[in-house]
């Protein structure tokens, strides 16, 4: 039987950073790869990790920002570094997490693949984990990620867009890895603010959301490739925008947990990459190979 004094549960950048920067084990049941559109700031030096935080300049209605790298490199950087030091010993290969009040057991889809002893467990949240800890209170509130494909009118140069509501408050524009090179039409992600009682309420689903990001685009002047052009050589009509919804993402904000155990330690504050090590063991470790 394999004892460990301390061990994080949880994917998230927050519970890769914890596990980097105290080098403790780490295990999870999926991985939180942060999204493609979840980006570093500018201002972080992560030279250390062998990544150009190379500037990327957003473009919004006459308006420009700039956001760093993609989180998901930082993300992938930090958990290589844990793999090769043997601090992630079952990488994604775990599907379900029990506690029975002694031994963490690990299960696949078939069997038992793993056990542990541990000390103490910080958790990060994991919803495949039993044993654990129990929910205090339900969530109320849930960030909405809502994933768009354009049919027609994906093909233009705006990245960004901020609005007033909470239903569909930001969306960003991205070519797809798969269209990288061969197409410039762009996919959509709407970022909205729900309350549990919006989340099955056909106002606030999918295809609203669809409608959403087409009415804020036309609000702006933005059009769909041009039908037909007046005798003046000027755009006369314009296609329809067509849109089909991919997915949605609901992450809760303000779930509590509650401990089973005084020997399990629930975190609730956010690991930030500014808070990563830049000087310990990993560190050097990631330095020999960038």
């Amino acid at each position: 039987m394999i004892k460990h004094e301390e061990i994080v549960v949880g994917s998230s950048l927050s519970a890769v950073i914890f596990a980097f920067n105290n080098e403790l084990p780490l295990f999870f049941t999926e991985p939180r790869h942060p999204k493609n559109i979840d980006r570093a700031s500018i201002n972080e030096d992560l030279s250390f990790l062998g990544i150009d935080n190379e500037p990327k300049t957003f473009n919004s209605f006459g308006n420009q920002f700039e956001l760093g790298v993609q989180k998901s490199l930082i993300w992938d950087r930090l958990t290589m570094a844990l793999a090769l030091d043997g601090k992630l010993p079952l990488a994604n290969l775990c599907k379900s997490i029990r506690y029975n009040g002694d031994t963490l057991v690990f299960n696949d889809e078939y069997k038992k693949i793993g056990e542990i002893e541990f000390e103490k467990c910080y958790f990060y949240g994991d919803d495949n984990t039993i044993g654990l800890v129990k929910v205090k209170k339900e969530p109320r509130n849930y960030i909405c990620h809502d994933w768009i494909r354009f049919r027609v009118g994906g093909k233009h140069d705006c990245d960004y867009i901020k609005t007033d509501d909470d239903f569909v408050n930001e969306i960003y524009y991205y070519l797809p890895y798969k269209q990288r090179g061969h197409s410039a039409i762009k996919t959509a992600c709407s970022i909205s603010k729900l309350k549990t009682e919006q989340i099955h309420d056909f106002d606030y689903s999918g295809t609203m959301a669809c409608f959403k990001v087409v009415h804020e685009m036309k609000s702006r002047g933005m059009r769909a490739r041009v039908s037909e052009y007046g005798p003046d050589g000027k755009p006369k009509k314009y296609k329809a925008y067509k849109t089909e919804h991919l997915r949605r993402e609901l992450e809760p904000l303000d779930t509590v947990f509650e401990p089973l155990q005084n020997k399990i330690v629930v975190v609730d504050s956010k690991q930030k990459i500014s808070d990563l090590n830049t000087t310990g063991r990993l560190t050097k470790l990631i330095r020999k190979l960038f």
